[in-house]
């Protein structure tokens, strides 16, 4: 990606958010239970599809000895949002200031993490610098910012829609609690000014690299919970206002950061990953200038990163081949929905490039090797176990978008950790919709 484009994208929203009275919105919802059936203003999750949920669920499984096809995902949710509710109960929310050392920042509120796969150097007495072994894990990283900022996006998201769906007020309480928690609480709150500059250090070598940004990719999913508890009378409008400004200003380092410079010219599944993040938070900050740039320029990533029999050459130059080709795919869809919904006159789902590259192609270049009776052997490294289970939700969104069952019929066939009867995905993306 040039870096111009970078440049040009940075410069519009940095001029957004620094302009005097610039804020963020989060638009109003319904409250759960209301019979009007206007749909929220999510990005990452489909907000018509939401409000259809939510009426079929009213009218079958909610109901007094009600039952449906739905009934089993909310049983499902409703078992995932009792358990953060009762976490939040007990205090047991996630927040930066657990982790062992501050860091190079010498600031426990700043984001800290380490690279996933470095290790202590066994060639020196004091291991540094820490040494790369690919697709291997290093347990120590769990130790840090990353895993409570996913463990805390987990909690809020479970815990938004199950109040959005059942109208449960402990889920408002619980999904506050860990958004006062992570974000405004002054003794817990993680510092957005500094943003990811921390991120995914390599000790011994540098106090944090650009594609640490990765570790906040699913920032976007708090801010569509918010708008999910908007009405709650737990989520006041001073921690509105509170978590308004914390995007405020985490989005503002993400415009003038070196680290999102360098994350934006990855020409892998960081690049991808980053682009998903910019639009996403910039079209809850409401600058659509900043989202038009970068849903054009995403459009590039088709071309640099997948090949015309769709193939994804540097995910599977990986040792975790399989894994990467659907952590990159999953951004792309991500991706090309979210610039779907910010209505640019971009359709990343739908183009393809004169030498046939695209989104589909790619898939269709995957999908055979989920299967339980795969085409042969998969000829790529794979060092660790894969889940194929994970394929859920990208062959039901593809099964919608390009209005093809054949993706539909593939979900049963997926080997792995997948429940058929009873996932949350069919609560967001339910089986059988059309796009709106």
């Amino acid at each position: 990606m040039p870096f111009r484009t970078y440049v040009t994208a940075m410069t519009a929203l940095c001029a957004f958010s620094s302009a005097a009275g610039a804020t963020v919105t989060l638009s109003p919802t319904l409250q759960p239970g209301s019979t009007n059936t206007a749909a929220p203003a999510t990005v990452l999750w489909h907000g018509p599809f939401l409000a259809q949920t939510r009426t079929a669920l009213n009218s079958t499984c909610l109901k007094s000895g009600g039952s449906g096809p739905l009934c089993p995902s909310l049983a499902k949710l409703v078992g995932y949002a009792d358990h953060w509710a009762n976490e939040s109960a007990q205090n047991r929310t996630f927040s930066v200031m657990t982790k062992p050392d501050a860091g190079p920042s010498g600031n426990k509120h700043a984001f800290f993490s380490l690279g996933t796969y470095w290790w202590p150097n066994p060639n020196t007495k004091t291991g540094l610098p820490y040494v790369h072994r690919d697709g291997l894990v290093n347990p120590e990283t769990f130790k840090y910012d990353s895993v409570p900022l996913s463990q805390m996006i987990f909690a809020v998201s479970n815990l938004s829609l199950g109040y959005y769906f059942t109208g449960e007020k402990r889920y408002c309480s619980g999904a506050v609690h860990f958004i006062d928690t992570f974000f405004l609480d002054p003794a817990t709150r993680m510092d957005p000014t500094v943003g990811l500059q921390y991120s995914q250090e390599i000790r011994g070598s540098d106090e944090g690299r650009g594609i640490g940004i990765i570790d906040a990719k699913d920032l976007a999913f708090v801010w569509d919970s918010a708008l999910l508890l908007d009405r709650c009378a737990v989520f006041s409008g001073t921690q509105r206002a509170a978590l308004q400004a914390w995007l405020g200003d985490y989005v503002h380092w993400l415009a003038t950061s070196s680290h999102a410079s360098d994350e934006f010219g990855q020409q892998n599944n960081h690049g991808t990953w980053f682009d998903e993040q910019a639009i996403t938070l910039s079209m809850h900050v409401g600058n659509k200038t900043w989202t038009e740039i970068l849903a054009k320029d995403a459009l590039k990533r088709v071309a640099v990163q997948i090949e015309p029999n769709g193939t994804m050459p540097r995910e599977l130059s990986r040792t975790r081949s399989m894994h990467y080709t659907w952590w990159n795919t999953i951004a792309f869809f991500e991706l090309a929905h979210a610039i779907t919904v910010a209505d640019v006159g971009v359709d990343l789902f739908h183009y393809t490039t004169a030498d046939n590259r695209s989104l589909r192609r790619s898939l269709d270049f995957i999908a055979p090797w989920t299967s339980a009776n795969p085409p042969g052997t998969w000829p790529y490294a794979e060092v660790s176990p894969f889940d194929h289970g994970k394929f859920y939700q990208i062959f039901r969104v593809a099964s919608i978008v390009w209005a093809d069952s054949s993706y539909e019929a593939m979900i049963p066939k997926l080997t792995g950790n997948v429940n058929y009867g009873a996932n949350i995905i069919d609560l967001v993306w339910p089986k059988g919709a059309t796009p709106s």
